[in-house]
């Protein structure tokens, strides 16, 4: 047992998780959680850290495609596009508020798997409603809660699109680690109890973050969804063109499958077609660097946590004391399981990259456990994805934290994180440990 609790990746990871929890800055969480998992394995302290610096250039490609996305929604307000887009919405919805989380749900899923931009729609799509959503007084906490979990169902649960390929990488997790022949749609039928685990999440949210909460709000976009019987302001040509830009960034990511490339491609758009002007282009940079680098950095520091864990976290005697500890006990031994993925995760901030180590502890665990196939696969997927919901450093929570506190109403861990966390990774591991003892 001790070597379980000693375990430096994993001591790492709380005390990251703690820090956070406190209030300390999060990269310099994620910093402190570095020393700690170096001192605890013994590991040369320069070496170790060079292991940080040059793993923070892991999530280089997602870094830069989010801050030029993220130049895009600092159009949207420039131009005053909620005021175009907010009146149309309202009179849609009506009286209908359960229309917003469902909404933004199916829009979080459909980013995973058709339009396949990941979280970066929540920077594109998200900006121009956010007076809406604080006329109807909408809880943040909600919105950003069914948006995780949107994202989750789409890429965990759906074999089509970024779901392709988070199954592609199970699959190879799975022959890397000794089970050979799996297929893209057995994964997916064996992930089948983590899409009731996260629609159970959403439900969740929604209910119990149901409350109108007040948010104060200075765009006059509030005042023109309040008038029912006036008129629908104008859309103009830049209305239009900046929609198409948003389009273009979908089409050139299908097509390329180059987040950073088909950025670029929207935002060159913009410039030729006179949206965004020369002369102001440093400026609406200037502007979107406020709102998105500070997430982007994080990410940048949370692939230099894992960089440094996967080295010298000591992963194999966690696995052999692991083994020791749990004996014959199906259902403690897919709960501890579980914990193991989301701890690894809630350091990493990454589900993709957490499948590949994971899979190293609980596909032979899960052999010498005798659970079958189908258990081991939706355990891996589970544990892989457990954490991106409530990670400090995950992309998801980050962008969303990013967007939503634009106005300074919302803080990273109490509205993002911690809701997240409680709404979906308590469904998942309660789901999918009585799973794994069925399947």
């Amino acid at each position: 047992m001790m070597d379980i609790i000693a375990n430096p990746m994993l001591v790492a990871t709380v005390v990251m998780v703690v820090l956070c929890l406190l209030k300390v800055e999060v990269f310099f969480s994620i910093v402190a959680s570095v020393f700690v998992c170096i001192f605890l394995s013994g590991a040369n302290v320069n070496d170790s850290f060079w292991l940080f610096i040059n793993g923070m250039g892991g999530n280089n490609e997602i870094v830069y495609g989010l801050l030029v996305m993220g130049m895009l929604g600092v159009v949207m307000q420039e131009i005053k596009m909620g005021e175009v887009l907010v009146p149309r919405l309202s009179r849609l919805i009506g009286n209908k508020v359960w229309l917003i989380p469902v909404f933004l749900c199916l829009m979080a899923v459909l980013s995973e798997t058709v339009v396949l931009v990941y979280v970066t729609f929540v920077p594109i799509f998200i900006p121009p409603f956010i007076s809406l959503f604080n006329k109807y007084k909408v809880d943040r906490r909600m919105l950003v809660t069914v948006i995780n979990a949107g994202l989750q169902i789409g890429y965990v649960c759906i074999p089509v699109g970024i779901g392709a390929v988070y199954m592609g990488i199970v699959q190879s997790a799975m022959a890397d680690n000794g089970l050979d022949g799996v297929g893209l749609y057995q994964v997916a039928a064996a992930n089948l109890p983590i899409l009731l685990a996260l629609i159970l999440g959403v439900i969740a949210a929604i209910v119990i973050f149901r409350k109108p909460r007040e948010y104060a709000d200075t765009q006059v976009a509030v005042e023109a969804a309040n008038q029912s019987d006036a008129p629908l302001p104008k859309m103009e040509a830049k209305h239009w063109l900046t929609l198409v830009s948003a389009v273009i960034i979908v089409v050139a990511l299908f097509i390329t499958g180059s987040i950073p490339l088909s950025a670029t491609c929207g935002v060159a758009f913009l410039i030729l077609c006179g949206v965004v002007r020369l002369n102001k282009l440093s400026e609406s940079f200037t502007e979107n660097i406020k709102t998105m680098a500070y997430g982007c950095f994080i990410l940048m520091a949370a692939a230099g946590f894992g960089s440094v864990t996967r080295e010298i976290g000591q992963l194999d005697t966690l696995i052999a004391a692991l083994s020791n500890t749990l004996g014959g006990n199906k259902l403690i031994a897919a709960f501890f399981m579980l914990i193991v993925g989301l701890a690894v995760t809630m350091g990493i901030g990454t589900s993709f990259g957490t499948v590949p180590i994971v899979a190293t502890i609980l596909v032979p665990l899960g052999q010498s456990m005798g659970m079958s196939t189908a258990a081991i696969i939706m355990l891996v997927a589970a544990a892989g994805a457990l954490g991106d919901s409530g990670s400090p450093a995950s992309e998801n929570t980050l962008v969303c934290t990013s967007v939503f506190n634009a106005d300074g109403q919302h803080d990273h861990i109490r509205d993002t994180c911690i809701p997240a966390f409680l709404c979906v990774n308590i469904p998942l591991v309660l789901v999918c440990t009585v799973a794994a003892c069925l399947i």
